[in-house]
């Protein structure tokens, strides 16, 4: 990961930092085994294709179960406003949820977004405690920039403040989400290749799931629920689509 820097000082003083914007892609290939990883990482080949709404799709039912490299991810498009709405406030809560699961470049970016005011209150001092966070319990380069744009922004505070931040950052403890998929379904969850054949079954039964291209967006999701509406059942607001779905489906 890179981290650019511009010129100017804010009210905090300092430069101005940047956000870590290479991460997506590199956060999206080191989720947690099994299918969610794999939809991670259909959604970082759609976002390194320049399809970022696809990877939105795919990114933001799993960011929505407490997948934080998914949170952090979608935090990267609403900030860029690439597949979504450029939306700063809803950058800075996924980077908040991504922040409280440990992960250190959305600790990082919602440092960014603290010390600049953008889509939340400027704050110097909790944009310190975040870089604290992440300089103490970061990896690799992530944590060797954090560590170094804390001290630049410590500059700028009074001690007594640094002191009192710094105090809370040594007592963080990670805050881990619980994903509303069980450990033991997230395995069911259907690959690109069997979203495809999702999709050309529902054609084939009549319901118009849109192109056969592996990814479940709006309107696949929409022929699900047409599809299991006929027949008395319903696919829950987030829920993934799944192994049983297609066995479902897969009936004549």
């Amino acid at each position: 990961m890179t981290l650019g820097r511009r010129t100017g000082r804010g009210r905090h003083g300092g430069a101005r930092l940047v956000p870590l914007l290479a991460a997506a892609l590199l956060l999206a290939a080191v989720a947690a085994p099994g299918a969610a990883a794999d939809l991670l990482g259909e959604g970082a080949a759609a976002f390194e294709a320049g399809d970022y709404d696809g990877a939105a799709q795919i990114w933001q039912p799993l960011a929505e179960d407490g997948d934080a490299m998914a949170q952090f991810n979608m935090g990267l498009l609403h900030e860029a406003g690439r597949g979504v709405a450029e939306d700063p406030a809803a950058a800075a809560a996924w980077y908040a949820r991504a922040a409280l699961q440990g992960v250190t470049a959305a600790q990082y970016n919602l440092a960014v977004l603290l010390q600049g005011g953008h889509g939340v209150p400027e704050d110097g001092s909790e944009a310190l405690y975040w870089l604290e966070v992440a300089a103490r319990d970061g990896e690799g380069a992530a944590r060797e920039q954090a560590a170094d744009a804390a001290a630049r922004l410590a500059e700028a505070l009074d001690a007594d403040e640094v002191d009192a931040v710094r105090a809370r950052a040594a007592a963080f403890a990670l805050r881990p989400e619980e994903a509303r998929i069980e450990a033991e379904d997230t395995t069911l969850i259907l690959s690109q290749r069997q979203v495809e054949e999702l999709q050309r079954r529902l054609a084939a039964h009549g319901y118009d799931a849109g192109p056969v291209d592996g990814v479940p967006g709006a309107q696949t999701r929409s022929a699900v629920r047409r599809y299991l509406a006929d027949r008395g059942l319903e696919l829950p607001a987030g829920e993934h689509l799944t192994q049983r779905l297609l066995d479902l489906v897969r009936a004549p």
